[in-house]
């Protein structure tokens, strides 16, 4: 079943795509009095179609191979050589009687229609759906270095803020090849005693050497702190003690260090109850 949606889904997506190109070539034909003979969604193979009308002098209709689709332009793959061909000369509907600069943009019309239809579909996306960018001024985040991260100077809880004095606005950018192209200054923000102390450590070429076959955590972790911003007044987290700011780290005494483990942890355990 999964194979047929898959077939299915490809045939539609070619589909649509070619429909778009041929349109493409159809609209620049039209504009330019060129005529346009058939335009066919899928092959018409032997001449068999599973429908088709005329309109304006053109045959549309969908043919039985969904293999694409096509346009039919009169004059466009007509020969000199070919006596049958030498009346169209004087056809001003043919593509062969149309200027150079014409039948160039008739020809890339298809294209075009292309790269406008990906301008449109990612312009709606990113409209709906924006992009998931966690900035760091809306979530509380730090890391939680791993062996090589240690060796480097990092410490649990640290706050990674800027690289090479450049602030980080976006959490993605801890994640960027930057940071690891030898000799970055990284500022570090650290709490020494309820006090947020800003730190200078210079990722040096010998650490990145270690990280040349490593797993990206062997440097360090990033992820959300779990704590609770607000707190129902009638909630059963309110009877128990919760606060707000407090900080959950374990969950049934094994320890949780970000929301996105607990996610996990959730999602493994979805019957079972924590502590």
């Amino acid at each position: 079943m999964d194979t047929l949606i898959m077939i299915a889904q490809f045939i539609l997506g070619i589909s649509i795509l070619v429909t778009v190109h041929e349109l493409g070539h159809f609209i620049a034909a039209r504009a330019f009095g060129i005529r346009i003979e058939k335009f066919y969604l899928f092959f018409d193979a032997g001449g068999l179609s599973l429908f088709k009308f005329k309109r304006n002098g053109t045959e549309f209709g969908m043919g039985w191979l969904p293999l694409g689709g096509y346009i039919q332009m009169a004059g466009l793959h007509e020969v000199d050589d070919e006596p049958e061909n030498k009346v169209s000369k004087g056809d001003i509907g043919s593509f062969r009687t149309k200027p150079a600069w014409q039948r160039l943009i008739v020809m890339s019309g298809g294209i075009i229609l292309n790269l406008l239809l990906a301008v449109l579909i990612f312009s709606v996306q990113t409209a709906i759906y924006g992009k998931n960018y966690i900035r760091k001024l809306k979530a509380d985040y730090e890391i939680l270095p791993g062996e090589i991260g240690l060796k480097a100077g990092l410490l649990p809880g640290d706050k990674i803020v800027a690289l090479d004095g450049d602030s980080i606005f976006y959490q993605d950018e801890l994640l960027s090849t930057r940071i690891l192209k030898g000799n970055t200054i990284l500022t570090v923000v650290r709490t020494k005693a309820n006090e947020k102390v800003h730190m200078h450590l210079k990722i040096s070429p010998q650490i990145i050497r270690l990280l040349a076959d490593k797993a990206p955590t062997e440097f360090f972790r990033m992820g959300t702190i779990f704590k609770f911003d607000s707190i129902y007044t009638n909630s059963d987290l309110k009877s128990a003690g919760i606060q707000k700011n407090d900080r959950v780290t374990a969950l049934d005494g094994k320890p949780v260090n970000f929301y996105e483990d607990f996610l996990v942890r959730l999602q493994k355990n979805k019957k079972n109850k924590f502590n």
